[in-house]
């Protein structure tokens, strides 16, 4: 093997200089397969792993998810028991992730939290930065329904 080893230039990893993209896909990767992170016992201790493609190549990761990329933007998983994929991934900002979490019990619908006191659940969206309530519900449907009506508003 000559030396240096060949490697893959993608523009997005240079010294001191890396790109958001490139340090979600390494923080992604750490979190469901190196026991030693700090974040592996709520990923990869509970089955959460790479889909194939992405764990081939960065570029593969960077054709998928580039082109909804924003700065300011984290990698989210839109069902949180489910793998880090094409049609499971979206750009979201801390904010919005922090609707989108196990956090609330057997809730998991993004938007919804229950009250663990009163067995209410309460609709909530992020919009301009600001959290807006939506209501409070007697079921997680209706207060997921709710959130759902507010997207088209």
């Amino acid at each position: 093997m000559a030396w240096p080893p060949n490697r893959i230039k993608h523009g997005m990893c240079r010294r001191n200089n890396v790109h958001p993209i490139y340090k979600s896909y390494q923080h992604m990767k750490e979190r469901c397969y190196k026991p030693k992170d700090s974040r592996y016992k709520w990923y990869g201790a509970r089955g959460i792993t790479v889909c194939d493609r992405w764990l081939e190549s960065f570029e593969n990761f960077r054709d998928d998810m580039l082109s909804t990329w924003k700065p300011g933007l984290t990698l989210d998983r839109i069902d949180n028991d489910g793998n880090y994929e094409p049609s499971n991934c979206r750009w979201t900002t801390k904010s919005e992730q922090s609707f989108n979490r196990r956090a609330y019990g057997e809730i998991k619908l993004t938007g919804v939290t229950v009250n663990k006191k009163t067995g209410k659940y309460r609709a909530l969206r992020k919009i301009n930065g600001k959290t807006k309530h939506l209501g409070i519900f007697d079921s997680p449907e209706e207060a997921y329904s709710a959130y759902l009506a507010s997207l088209n508003e």
